[in-house]
């Protein structure tokens, strides 16, 4: 009698088929079946981490079967002809790995692929080679067949020098899908930044591009988040492109939102799907000028014990190494769990043992250094400017002219600059440096507002913090009344950080000073 087996009992039996005395009992026998998953993806295309392309082959995922089985792909050329095999025993089919089967045959490709799961039991004698057509007897003796379409596609992503901060656009050399129709499937390339291990962070977006199909030379993509924020390339370093599938629906040229869209796999023989996808890499360098390495505010030597000390980013700091031969120095953020992202490529130079990283996009962590002597044990502080602040807390809502007026400042930032304007314009400009969160008071006399003689008594600090620089402006009377404004500025952001009313950024907005 024919045996059927289904996913659920769908009838129960109540009486025996046959009395005890008639019934034989057979042997123990296996019931096989099996199972994976294969969908659509590319082969012998670009890939990042070998800065090459990946070795054709096609991968299936979730493969199980309970028999030792063979796993037979196959493309349709007048018969179904065999492009490459591989044997593999029960043991290593329970699902967890993925596996890649070598296209020894490419004859069908890239086009429409059928991986057949086949009980080596159910084959026959016969030894099947790449380029024979798989007979129907074992296609039909099949455990699971799956059918997916492989493609080839090919990014070009060249290295760039710029002598000055890009923040419009990128241009990827070359961008190409081949499938069966030569190039019909849509896609959309995405900009990413790096792990320090090459790894492609896929969720920090800078940048996407159209709609593209087929073949694409020069492609520019804007630099934007996904939230439209304006993406900014001020310092040196490598950054990734991958490609991604557009789902029905869109047309060429059109805008997409790539993060629902799915990444183009990439099989390779060895390493199955690739970590990054379709993808490659490239330096984009940014080229500092003279005034712009002269302003760095920091420097460091690889000798130098700069371990746990706090940089303010916004600006410029320097690094030097004393090798004779030039070389690289990378720098990168600790993001925890034994990951870094790398966020700096610089060289030395014949002529220079310094490199110089502009901080202003450097995210409040802790960073280390590799390359010339540098040690990613060591490692500092940047607070980046969004976390930077110098905020007036205490200001007086009235004063009168001759008498001296108490602010006080907090501030976690470089230096602060303090501006004091009233109904002719500023009164007053100050440059201060004070410790890490720790509030000072600054004395501000008005009897010598006014009056450049007296620009040395004008401000004065009660409480830790140094006065850097002080100027005022020249009138030939005292001060008028009227209503005066002290604004407290951080730098390296040049971002105004007032007092009292909330602004969008939840700091505090200015506050006047209203004197009689």
């Amino acid at each position: 009698h024919p045996m059927y087996v289904t996913e659920t009992n769908t009838q129960s039996v109540d009486t025996a088929v046959v009395d005890a005395d008639e019934a034989t009992l057979s042997s123990k026998f296996n019931i096989a079946g099996g199972s994976f998953q294969f969908r659509k993806q590319a082969t012998g295309s670009s890939d990042s981490y070998t800065d090459g392309f990946t070795i054709l082959s096609a991968t299936v995922e979730n493969v199980q079967a309970n028999v030792d089985s063979t796993l037979v792909i196959v493309f349709e050329d007048n018969f179904t002809r065999i492009a490459g095999l591989k044997s593999v025993p029960s043991e290593d089919l329970n699902g967890d790995d993925q596996i890649s089967i070598r296209y020894i045959e490419s004859g069908g490709f890239p086009g429409p692929h059928t991986v057949y799961l086949i009980p080596e039991s159910r084959l026959s004698s016969k030894e099947y080679n790449p380029g024979d057509e798989l007979p129907k007897s074992a296609s039909d003796a099949a455990l699971a067949t799956k059918t997916a379409e492989s493609v080839f596609s090919l990014i070009r992503f060249d290295d760039v020098n710029s002598t000055s901060v890009i923040n419009d656009q990128i241009t990827v050399s070359t961008a190409a899908l081949y499938d069966e129709q030569g190039g019909k499937t849509p896609f959309v390339l995405t900009v990413h930044p790096l792990q320090s291990d090459g790894k492609i962070i896929r969720d920090q977006y800078l940048g996407v591009s159209d709609v593209l199909s087929g073949r694409n030379d020069d492609v520019e993509i804007q630099l934007k988040r996904l939230n439209g924020a304006k993406v900014s390339l001020a310092q040196s370093n490598r950054y990734g492109v991958m490609m991604r599938l557009v789902d029905e629906g869109f047309q060429v040229g059109d805008s997409v939102s790539p993060d629902s869209l799915t990444i183009l796999q990439n099989s390779d023989l060895n390493r199955q799907f690739v970590e990054n996808g379709v993808s490659d890499t490239a330096l984009i360098s940014i080229i500092k000028s003279d005034a712009e390495k002269a302003a760095a505010t920091d420097s460091f030597s690889a000798t130098t014990n700069y371990d746990d000390e706090v940089l303010y980013g916004g600006g410029t700091i320097s690094f030097e190494h004393s090798a004779e031969d030039p070389e690289e120095i990378t720098i990168h953020q600790d993001v925890g769990e034994s990951t870094s992202v790398l966020k700096g490529v610089e060289a030395t130079t014949e002529d220079s043992s310094l490199v110089y990283f502009n901080t202003t996009d450097f995210r409040t962590g802790d960073y280390f250094l590799t390359g010339a002597g540098f040690s990613e044990n060591v490692s500092f502080k940047i607070i980046g400017t969004g976390d930077q602040y110098s905020n007036l807390t205490s200001v007086p809502d009235s004063a009168s002219v001759g008498e001296v007026v108490r602010f006080k400042l907090s501030a976690d930032t470089n230096t602060t600059e303090l501006n004091i304007a009233g109904p002719n314009g500023t009164v007053a400009a100050v440059t201060l440096t004070t410790p890490r969160a720790e509030a000072t008071t600054l004395r501000f006399n008005t009897y010598a507002a006014g009056d450049p003689a007296y620009v040395d008594d004008l401000v004065s600090l009660e409480g830790p913090g140094t006065i850097e620089s002080v100027t005022t402006s020249a009138i030939d009377e005292p001060l008028p009344a009227g209503e005066y404004t002290i604004t407290a500025t951080q730098h390296q952001a040049g971002r105004p950080i007032p007092r009292r009313r909330p602004s969008p950024s939840g700091r505090p907005t200015p506050s006047p000073c209203t004197r009689p």
